[in-house]
């Protein structure tokens, strides 16, 4: 009796040493888990409070990149269509821009000529009678030629100095000279030329 007493009560007691040992094992690994879950939980929380913070932030970010590169592209529309705009603007300028520099290419040749022109007639003094004058235009060149008398070789090389000058002149030369009585004894008969650039150059 005393023994199997005995053997039943150390039976008892080592299940309730078990029971105790896993009882505890299973509160050790509740308490792990937790402890997991609850780090987890705070990593969650941690990720979505910053989501809540800066997914505002970035989502502003955004739009005014955007927003920005919105106004860019709009604005280089405008500078396309400015520039379309100013070269079909030139494009009908041109002809007229072409126009008025010929005009005043011609006024430039004329103003030239008219003056050139003036100076060998402003130059005659009464001392000499000029019988005949050609003026002719070839190659952006003017070339005057005319017949003179004068009361003297004196007289008609002061006239041609003087008929020599103005604006352009590339040559001023009296070809031939002879005498002739019909202004006086000393008088001659001269032949002068004078030669203009009418492009404006020396």
């Amino acid at each position: 009796m005393n023994a199997n007493s005995f053997g039943q009560g150390a039976h008892k007691s080592k299940s309730i040493n078990v029971e105790l040992n896993l009882l505890a094992a299973w509160r050790e690994n509740r308490n792990a888990l937790e402890s997991r879950v609850r780090r987890q939980w705070t990593i969650l929380l941690g990720v979505v409070s910053a989501l809540v913070i800066i997914g505002p932030m970035i989502a502003a970010l955004a739009i005014s990149q955007k927003s920005k590169l919105d106004a860019l592209q709009k604005k280089e529309e405008q500078l396309l269509h400015r520039k379309e705009a100013l070269a079909e603007n030139m494009k009908g300028a041109s002809p007229l821009l072409e126009a008025e520099s010929v005009r005043g290419s011609n006024e430039k040749k004329l103003g030239l000529f008219l003056s050139n022109l003036a100076i060998i007639l402003d130059s005659t003094p009464r001392t000499i009678a000029l019988s005949s004058l050609r003026a002719e235009i070839l190659a952006g060149e003017m070339q005057i030629r005319l017949t003179g008398e004068s009361e003297s070789v004196e007289e008609s090389g002061k006239y041609i100095d003087s008929a020599g000058k103005g604006e352009s002149v590339l040559a001023s030369i009296e070809v031939s000279s002879r005498r002739s009585r019909r202004l006086g004894p000393e008088g001659v008969v001269f032949e002068y030329m004078k030669r203009v650039n009418l492009e404006g150059g020396p």
